[in-house]
């Protein structure tokens, strides 16, 4: 997250693809909790450990790191 942007990176062993980008939602946050919007309107909570996207039952679990993959630069 940066300057206010969520990007979201699908990792694997031999790949990193660019996901969803989002904006943060002004005034939206707490101090555990912050939403973003997709372009397309799609609310996402991000918490510490977690991302929830808004309407959906699932919560994708998430790991801070220092940089992105050597994989996810090259993108």
């Amino acid at each position: 997250m940066e300057s206010g942007r969520l990007q979201e990176y699908q990792v694997t062993g031999i790949s990193c693809l660019p996901g969803a980008s989002a904006r943060r939602v002004p005034d939206s946050g707490s101090s555990t909790a912050f939403r973003y919007a997709t372009e397309d309107g799609e609310v996402l909570t991000v918490r510490p450990g977690s991302v929830h996207v808004e309407g959906s039952v699932g919560v994708r679990a998430t790991c801070p790191l220092a940089a992105l993959p050597e994989r996810c630069r090259e993108a």
